[in-house]
């Protein structure tokens, strides 16, 4: 099949395999409301079953201030940008889901140690790094197994 001859949403990456590039975004898209999603859920539940007034002062009541919305925002974010690093690497690396893997490990760890070296009390450290963490690792599988299903495989011809 000629380049001409892909549908537009297909790419052409290493030898041998394609991705169809709408089916991936469409996935990131639903990773980022799930993260949002995630996001939300995590502060109501540490404000509201644990009473831990974590992104805003307990005056703020239990949706908090801005920074509630921000933090949905940013978890939603973080998953588009996963997307595009899942995409790139797909369509420039061999094995992406393994390098995606430690990519999104890695900053997964960073998120979770980061509420560590704030000035905040403990117990909001701990839900902060426990919704991180519940992130990273829902973006990392949601964003891995959307990858598994766009690559499409073609049969290499010539050889050797």
């Amino acid at each position: 099949m000629s380049r001409q001859e892909e549908p537009p949403s297909e790419r052409r990456s290493s030898p041998g395999r394609t991705v169809d590039a709408r089916q991936l975004w469409s996935g990131g898209a639903a990773t980022a409301v799930v993260a949002a999603l995630i996001a939300l859920a995590g502060i109501l539940v540490c404000r509201w079953l644990f009473n831990i007034p974590i992104l805003a002062p307990r005056q703020d009541g239990a949706w908090g201030d801005a920074s509630t919305g921000g933090y949905a925002i940013a978890a939603a974010a973080a998953a588009l940008v996963a997307t595009a690093i899942m995409h790139l690497l797909l369509l420039t690396t061999p094995r992406p889901q393994m390098f995606f893997s430690w990519i999104i490990g890695l900053a997964t760890v960073i998120a979770v140690v980061y509420p560590f070296s704030t000035t905040a009390p403990l117990s909001q450290k701990v839900a902060t790094a426990v919704i991180n963490l519940v992130l990273g690792a829902a973006i990392g599988s949601l964003i891995n197994g959307t990858a598994a299903r766009v690559i499409r495989r073609r049969a290499v011809t010539g050889g050797y």
